[in-house]
This record gives structure tokens, sequence and C-alpha cells, in this order.
């Protein structure tokens, strides 16, 4: 069967197939963690409805869920969006000769993206979209 959603490589409006995402260890166990509760919480609701709880405590939960699987849709999307910008700013400090103006300019913004604190960013652009 035929997915009807775009490859991985399509992200942020280029395709990049030729690049292949791999997560390091670190971003792999966060990930793991953020599902691992995702799951346990879907269990939880699961019993909860098998055992007669009122309707109002399972959407509560159920909402729980819903927030718990977006924070680790969000999370995937940081890391990759990171590692894209961040490939892509040495792709063009590596093509520099090095005596340039945009050789400062791109240290700068590698620097700055080493300083970049996307959780904040993300959250902040959340609540907006919302």
């Amino acid at each position: 069967m035929k997915s009807i959603y775009p490859p991985l490589g399509i992200l942020f409006g280029y395709v990049a197939e030729s690049m292949v995402f791999a997560m390091d260890d670190q971003a792999r166990r966060d990930l793991g963690s953020r599902l691992s509760r995702v799951e346990g919480q879907a269990r939880g609701i699961r019993k909860m409805i098998e055992d007669g709880q009122d309707e109002a405590t399972i959407l509560v939960q159920l909402m729980a869920l819903q927030k718990a699987s977006r924070a680790a849709a969000t999370y995937l999307v940081k890391v990759r969006a990171a590692d894209c910008i961040r490939e892509q700013v040495r792709v063009a400090l590596s093509a520099c000769p090095g005596e340039c103006d945009h050789c400062d300019e791109l240290e700068a913004v590698d620097q700055a993206l080493a300083d970049l604190d996307l959780d904040v960013l993300l959250s902040t652009h959340l609540k907006v979209a919302e």
C-alpha cells in the first residue's frame, strides 16, 4: 500500500533525499522515553475504559495522551530541524575559502545555533499557534 504521507526527506520546503537522518543515541533515548510514557498512558486509559471509569476522567487522560504525543512529535521535529540547519551551515563553512565576510557570519550563525534553546522557541511558537 502506498503511503499518502511525503517521504521523510522532504522537510522545510526542500527535498533532501540524499541526506539520511540518523538520530544520535541521546535523542533516540529521549524520544524512546517519551514514547514509553505515551504507551503507558494509552494502556492506563484502556484499563480505565475496561473498569468503567466515567467519561470525564477518561477524557482528561486522553487529552494528556494527546499532549504527550504532540511533545514527542515536537521533539523529533526539533532534533531534525537543528540537525538540518547545522549541516547546511557546516557545508557552507567548508565551501568558503576562509577569507571573506561570509565566513565570520557563518561562524556566528553556527555559534548562535549552539546557544539557541529550541525547546523555548518551539514552546513559544506552539502557544502562539494554538
